[in-house]
């Protein structure tokens, strides 16, 4: 018979199996019947004609059965007594049982708890259109030296004006400060941004709307408004949409108009010159956005920032990087204080993951390597339980018992213990994954919003 019509004559029997039954069990006495009346009208005895149409017939449960099977009628049932069966020898045996599913749920929980960690982390990318496109863009040593420094204004407004290969590069700047209430006042993270740093990161506002260059402030003034980052606004503001217009307060500025609030998950971008800075954090959310003042040249010398930008299309990050380097060349010739002062221009995506890709990936190769050896050791016991069972399957052979069925039960008992020990793995997999935001959430981006997924 055709696999695909067998699979399918067994589904189709999901649900008729007592109707099926009865048609089978009335077929075959109907065909027994004609049997015995056509022995009876040859001038055999009716107990004679009887006892030859059954000889004729041979076993009828056998027959019984075969024709259940090849409607599908049995097949369910057989699955059904063999997981009751399986399930009543995994029982008579909690030794075996229990090494062999606690050693799957450490193989399959530490697993899932680090691919959980992969996925989230490496796999996700972060919460920016086309995040593919957005590169950040540092001053860099000739001599590939290490070299931690802002961009100056003047090369901000240079290689903002003088670039093809970027849509817009924007300047931001990381800060802290504290938050201002009747209450109290409590730490805040600040993200001091250029206009256009949200049209780099593609991302808009839930309420309210960006920065224009009427919100930037000239040198040694201060800021008048801002942005709230969306799980402050649900924390401080328990998501009241009419925040926007009203006034807060912010440690040294002065009063700032709420004029937007952003979407969740909005994080730190990395910044090279910050990253020894005692309370950076690069995996922390921004609670504030305030206007940085570079784009007001009165002062360009005494500028800095960290410079962002989003990639034409069609535009490669070779071809960018080319460009800038190119650009960098001219500044050093003409300006001493530049020289030996390069462009270096660096995807966001492999950023933002550095950390998480140190730690992770060698953490998931180690907990690869343990399920091997979790899987292994599962296969050595079910090795050694299919040879004291050796005995069990030759009697059951010589009663008649199908190959095909003493496979399928031996695969049943397998899969149970396989599914015992994927439950225990997933109460298993969220335990570590508590364990390791504990341990690794302030060093690793967007580690604290990983769950287990399934």
């Amino acid at each position: 018979m055709n696999p695909l019509r067998a699979i399918w004559i067994r589904l189709r029997s999901l649900g008729q199996n007592r109707t099926l039954k009865q048609e089978i069990d009335e077929e075959l006495r109907f065909h027994l019947d004609q049997r015995v009346a056509e022995s009876i009208a040859k001038g055999t005895s009716p107990e004679e004609a009887a006892r030859e149409a059954r000889k004729h017939f041979g076993n009828f449960q056998s027959i019984r059965e075969e024709c259940r099977e090849l409607q599908g009628v049995s097949f369910f049932e057989a699955i059904w007594q063999d997981i009751r069966f399986g399930a009543r020898m995994l029982r008579r045996n909690p030794g075996f049982t229990s090494i062999a599913v606690l050693t799957l749920a450490l193989g399959i929980g530490a697993t899932s708890a680090v691919f959980s960690l992969v996925q989230g982390v490496l796999l996700t990318p972060p919460p920016y259109p086309k995040a593919n496109r957005i590169a950040l863009i540092q001053p860099a040593r000739i001599d590939g030296q290490s070299y931690a420094r802002y961009c100056t204004t003047p090369q901000w407004f240079d290689w903002q004006t003088a670039t093809n290969s970027f849509e817009a590069i924007a300047g931001y700047e990381w800060d802290f400060g504290y938050f201002i209430r009747d209450d109290g006042s409590q730490f805040a993270n600040i993200l001091n941004v250029t206009p256009d740093y949200f049209k780099v990161i593609g991302v808009n506002p839930l309420f309210g709307r960006t920065f224009s260059q009427a919100d930037t402030p000239a040198k040694d003034e201060a800021s008048t408004t801002t942005i709230l980052g969306y799980e402050f606004w649900q924390r401080q503001f328990h998501g009241d949409p009419n925040i926007v217009g009203k006034v807060i307060h912010l440690s040294g500025h002065k009063p700032l108009t709420v004029i937007g609030i952003m979407p969740p998950h909005l994080r730190f971008l990395p910044s090279l010159a910050d990253a020894t800075a005692p309370n950076y954090d690069v995996n922390a959310k921004v609670e504030f956005w305030l206007p940085l003042w570079p784009p007001n040249l009165a002062h360009p010398e005494e500028g800095y920032c960290n410079m962002v930008g989003r990639l034409r299309d069609g535009t490669t990050l070779t071809e960018a990087q080319a460009e800038l380097t190119m650009i960098a060349s001219r500044e050093a010739r003409q300006d001493s204080d530049y020289h030996g002062i390069t462009a270096r221009v660096e995807p966001l995506i492999p950023s933002l993951n550095r950390a998480g890709r140190l730690i992770l990936l060698p953490l998931m190769g180690a907990v690869a390597l343990v399920f091997l050896i979790a899987c292994t050791n599962v296969a050595g016991l079910l090795l050694a339980r299919g040879l004291q069972r050796q005995q069990e399957y030759a009697v059951r052979c010589a009663l008649g018992a199908q190959r095909s069925r003493l496979f399928r039960q031996v695969l049943t008992e397998s899969l149970l213990v396989s599914l015992g020990g994927g439950v225990v793995g997933i109460g298993l997999a969220a335990g570590i994954v508590q364990t390791l935001k504990a341990i690794g959430g302030h060093s690793i981006p967007r580690l604290d919003s990983v769950s287990i997924g399934w």
